[in-house]
C-alpha cells in the first residue's frame, strides 16, 4: 500500500560550527574574563560598603553564565519519521528540546537535493518566507530540500533526511520524484 510507513525512522545531526559559532564563542569567554576580573579589582571598594561577599558570586554566576550561553551553540536537529508526518525538532546543549514543527510529506510541494537547487542567498530570501537550515551544513552533499506551506507561509527547509527516511518520503509522495 502506498503511503503506509513500514515503521518508525529517526536521524539526529549535529550542526557543524560555523565562523559565526566561534566569533560568539570567543566574545561569551572574553565577556566572562572582563566580568570575573572586574569583580576581582572592585573588591576593595565593594568592601568599603560591606558588599565583599558578592565578588565570588559574581565570578562563580559569570562562569556558569558562560557555561550555559557556550552550552547552547551546541545544536542537534532531529528528524522523526511516522505515517507520513515528518516531525522536527532542535536539541540544544543536548538537554533542551524545541518541537519546530509537524509536516505531513504529502503537502511537499517541491523536494531535491539542496545542491541541486542552484539558488543565490538573496533568491532563498525573495522566494522563501520563511528558511529552516536543519542540516550540519548546508554544504554537505546529503542535504535535500523540502518546500511546504506552514502557518500561512512558504517554508524552505534544508535537512539530511537519511536513506530510511528519504525512502519513507518516496513512497509516501511519489509526484515529488518524477
Amino acid at each position: 500500500m502506498q503511503g503506509i510507513t513500514k515503521g518508525f525512522y529517526e536521524k539526529l545531526v549535529r550542526r557543524v560550527w560555523r565562523a559565526a559559532d566561534y566569533i560568539r564563542a570567543g566574545l561569551i569567554v572574553v565577556a566572562t574574563l572582563i566580568i570575573a576580573s572586574a569583580s576581582v579589582f572592585a573588591a576593595g571598594l565593594l568592601r568599603q560598603y560591606g558588599l565583599s561577599m558578592l565578588v565570588p558570586i559574581i565570578v562563580v554566576g559569570s562562569f556558569i553564565g558562560a557555561w550555559y550561553l557556550l552550552g547552547s551553540l551546541r545544536i542537534e536537529y532531529e528528524y522523526s519519521y511516522f505515517n507520513g508526518e515528518l516531525d522536527l525538532d532542535v536539541i540544544t546543549s543536548k538537554s533542551r528540546r524545541r518541537r519546530v514543527a509537524t509536516v505531513n510529506v504529502r503537502d511537499f510541494t517541491e523536494f531535491g537535493s539542496y545542491a541541486q537547487l542552484g539558488k543565490s542567498k538573496q533568491q532563498l530570501k525573495n522566494d522563501y518566507d520563511k528558511r529552516w537550515f536543519m542540516c550540519s551544513s548546508p554544504d554537505s552533499p546529503d542535504c535535500c530540500y523540502a518546500v511546504f506551506n506552514h502557518e500561512h507561509q512558504k517554508v524552505l527547509l534544508v535537512f539530511e533526511p537519511g536513506e530510511e527516511i528519504l525512502a519513507e518520503i518516496r513512497s509516501a509522495a511519489p509526484r515529488l520524484f518524477r
